[in-house]
């Protein structure tokens, strides 16, 4: 009875070690995968910036768009070390967890071992037929009998068990160290990748300090560049604001009449309005490929004394590129400033700005798809620059949230 619950726990510690490594696995591979896309994506960022690098030094002068791109470059590499580095973190545990998993079952082979030396000694004593004959026929009375057979069942059945379970524990350890020696080597590579990585940081550090002394000497310049940009940012933004105000105070105007017409305009900006927030972290990006030069909110430009206010999201693109609605909508109005165009889209309390456009696509009271060109992107000395805001209502939004990653 003792030897029977005692092999019972060893089946029940070994299936939780299963269970364990199993689990451990599969959630190291969950990470691992996001971690994996996240350092393909960042690859396929840096590669681009790279390409708009090469065209921006076409350009003879040094200019700030090739500083921006430079700055972009920098901390794509750098948040690529640090994926790099939070992937080799990821296999240090894992690499743990199979390791005991290892231990575990080679403790459980040392138990079965054991077990199963004492189940061949007793099958070697009786190892004759005729000798399970005799301790058969050697029994006191009948029930005897039926026991004694029974146990000449159960040491036969015990010993097929624990061969098959010796042979299970052994394969499973095999195949975890085929998995820990997979798992090293990758380490191994990654390892060397990070060091391949931190090599090209400095060189891209190197180079923008070659670029940033160049024009050092015209930063009075560039300084007068950014302030000219924020000036006309926030003449744009005056002219959104005005724009939204007007919009929702004809919607809320409808809201009011009771014809069947006003009803459905009122049920279809609902929809729309509840589609676009359902898509929060799924939008397109408004450009086909490009690298964001700017973030939203307050900044302090990284090399120069200056500060700058981005009501949303800058993107540097390749020339000729054109921006696209992120979402299905109605151009609510096309903005002409003394340097660019702007279009602003509503998607019922939504709206969403695509700006410094060279020419525009569209006019004002158009119902565009998702994916519609709305213009082209204008280049400058400083690259092929573009600006992209999400509203709701009247209050800005951060674009990142709100695009696929």
């Amino acid at each position: 009875m003792m030897k029977g619950l005692r092999y019972i726990k060893i089946m029940m510690v070994f299936a939780a070690v299963l269970v364990i490594s199993v689990a451990l696995s599969q959630r190291g591979s969950e990470d691992r995968k996001s971690l994996e896309d996240r350092q393909r994506r960042l690859k396929q960022q840096i590669a681009l910036n790279q390409k708009l690098l090469q065209e921006a030094r076409k350009n003879k002068e040094a200019s700030l768009g090739e500083i921006n791109l430079l700055n972009s470059q920098i901390r794509k590499r750098r948040e690529l070390m640090q994926t790099i580095e939070s992937e080799i973190r990821y296999l240090n545990r894992q690499l743990e967890a199979n390791q005991k998993s290892i231990d575990l079952l080679e403790i459980e082979i040392n138990r079965l071992k054991a077990g199963y030396a004492k189940i061949i000694y007793t099958s070697y004593k009786l190892r004759e037929s005729d000798d399970k004959l005799l301790y058969l026929l050697a029994s006191e009375n009948l029930n005897q009998a039926w026991n004694r057979m029974r146990y000449l069942q159960r040491v036969a059945a015990g010993r097929r068990n624990i061969h098959d379970q010796l042979l299970e524990n052994k394969s499973q350890v095999e195949i975890s160290m085929k998995v820990l020696k997979n798992q090293l080597n990758d380490k191994q590579l990654l390892r060397d990748e990070k060091s391949r990585e931190s090599l090209n940081l400095a060189a891209e550090k190197e180079k923008k300090n070659v670029v940033l002394t160049s024009i050092q000497r015209e930063e009075s310049k560039i300084i007068a560049d950014i302030k000219k940009q924020q000036s006309e940012a926030a003449a744009l933004e005056a002219r959104i604001s005005q724009i939204i105000k007007e919009e929702l105070a004809r919607a809320a105007s409808r809201k009011q009449e009771t014809t069947p017409k006003a009803r459905e305009a009122n049920t279809a900006e609902i929809k729309l309005s509840a589609n676009f927030a359902s898509n929060r972290g799924r939008l397109p990006w408004p450009v086909d490929q490009g690298t964001i030069s700017s973030t939203f909110g307050r900044h302090k430009h990284p090399d120069f004394d200056v500060y700058t206010e981005n009501n949303g999201i800058d993107f540097i693109t390749t020339a000729g590129s054109s921006a696209k609605a992120v979402f299905e909508g109605e151009v609510s109005e096309v903005i002409q400033l003394p340097s660019y165009y702007a279009v602003l889209v509503k998607h019922g309390e939504y709206f969403t700005l695509y700006s410094k456009l060279q020419t525009v696509y569209v006019k004002k009271g158009e119902k565009i798809p998702i994916g519609h060109l709305i213009g082209l992107i204008k280049t400058t000395e400083n690259g092929t620059e573009f600006h992209f805001e999400i509203w709701h209502g009247r209050t800005k939004q951060n674009p990142q949230a709100w695009l696929r990653k």
